[in-house]
């Protein structure tokens, strides 16, 4: 599993930003600018793909289309968890996916990254959905009884 930047003409991104700035970017701009690399002469946009590897589907490339981080980048430093949500399309099927990650801070107060998360489908994103709406339910029970 990877998550890989580059610009239309090739270039690896050794931008200094981590994954998780330039996710952020991505969702408030829905770009990530062009490429800094041939010393700022690129200029092509850069994508934002993931690669990942499923057992029984082996490697599949996706696009991401679009990010929703839950908090912004100032309130995930003050709480120290990032969670942020990644739609994918799948560059051969154009199928499209959900793709959760976060960061965490560890006891250094560095980011790191979390446990891989998996990637949903449009049916589990079905039954994620009807399991938030059943926790939600459960709640607002509890909070009259209470």
């Amino acid at each position: 599993m990877g998550i890989v930047v580059k610009c239309r003409a090739g270039h690896k991104s050794s931008s200094r930003e981590t994954i998780r700035e330039l996710a952020h970017r991505f969702a408030e701009f829905g770009t990530l600018g062009p490429c800094p690399e041939g010393r700022g002469r690129c200029k092509e946009v850069r994508d934002f793909s993931v690669v990942h590897t499923t057992a029984g589907e082996g490697k599949r490339d996706y696009e991401v289309v679009s990010v929703r981080p839950t908090r912004s980048l100032e309130d995930a430093d003050r709480i120290g968890r990032d969670v942020i949500i990644f739609l994918l399309r799948d560059r051969n099927s154009g199928a499209h996916s959900l793709w959760t990650y976060y960061w965490v801070k560890n006891r250094h107060g560095k980011w790191a990254n979390g446990q891989f998360p998996p990637l949903f489908s449009l049916d589990d994103t079905e039954i994620l959905r009807a399991s938030i709406d059943e926790v939600q339910r459960l709640n607002r029970e509890a909070n009259k009884a209470a």
